[in-house]
């Protein structure tokens, strides 16, 4: 019952039905304690899919993170970026405050992280994009070790190195994360552009029927700020990222 109880908590709502996991933890046993079994009792059980509770949990910076880039398609995201935000975020992978793990839940939200997930839903995620298109290619990234020194962005300072005791056994001239200078953000941000708009174009006939369809793909909820009927495919889905009920799940 307490692993069922769990598996609820993580995938349904916080609030646990009592009956339903005393059935989870029934199953879970006649299948000799199989996780998998279990799992695929949650994923098919009708609390999982109930519109009663969709929204009722916060995604982790997991979940937020490697969610987005997973349904935006940006395939070649450097695994660096990611973890650093992750961890900026309140979550250092394979480092959890306590045997516990993180206590999860609104804790994930406080002034400050909501601050970063919102930076990550705008300005870095469009360095992600344009990085994800690069496709680590090192003659199309600024070396960081010789930066353009009229490229403000390409400073030091603005990009300190994560710390190892933190990632352990990473090679970090391999996941260090890279900034994006003026030059190549200026050459590949039109094929960002058209791989948004491809992406748009299957969403439906229309714009209206696209916008509706984006919404629900991303949104567990109804939107509780208003998505603007921008020009560019981008801005329309930063105003769908940047919504609150973004950040459940």
């Amino acid at each position: 019952r307490w692993i069922s109880r769990r598996f609820w908590i993580e995938f349904v709502s916080p609030t646990p039905d009592d009956l339903v996991i005393g059935k989870w933890a029934k199953s879970f046993v006649k299948s000799e304690w199989q996780l998998k079994s279990l799992l695929e009792t949650v994923l098919l059980s009708d609390a999982f899919w109930s519109q009663q509770n969709r929204g009722s949990l916060v995604k982790s910076p997991v979940d937020l993170v490697i969610g987005t880039i997973r349904s935006l398609q940006l395939e070649k995201a450097p695994a660096g970026q990611s973890l650093r935000i992750i961890g900026r975020l309140g979550q250092q992978l394979f480092d959890p405050p306590n045997v516990a793990g993180w206590p999860g839940g609104e804790q994930w939200i406080d002034a400050t992280t909501l601050l970063e997930r919102r930076r990550f839903l705008s300005a870095e995620l469009q360095e992600i994009s344009i990085l994800s298109m690069m496709k680590f290619n090192p003659g199309q990234v600024t070396d960081r070790a010789n930066p353009d020194p009229q490229d403000p962005e390409m400073d030091p300072e603005m990009d300190p190195e994560m710390d190892p005791e933190m990632t352990p056994g990473m090679s970090m001239a391999r996941e260090m994360p890279k900034r994006v200078n003026r030059r190549d953000r200026r050459r590949l941000l039109p094929a960002v552009a058209k791989k948004y708009r491809q992406m748009w174009s299957q969403l439906g006939d229309d714009a209206m029927a696209r916008m509706s369809k984006l919404q629900s793909w991303l949104l567990p909820l109804e939107p509780v700020g208003e998505i603007k009927d921008s020009p560019t495919i981008q801005a329309r889905l930063g105003s769908v990222l940047l919504d609150p009920t973004y950040q459940l799940k």
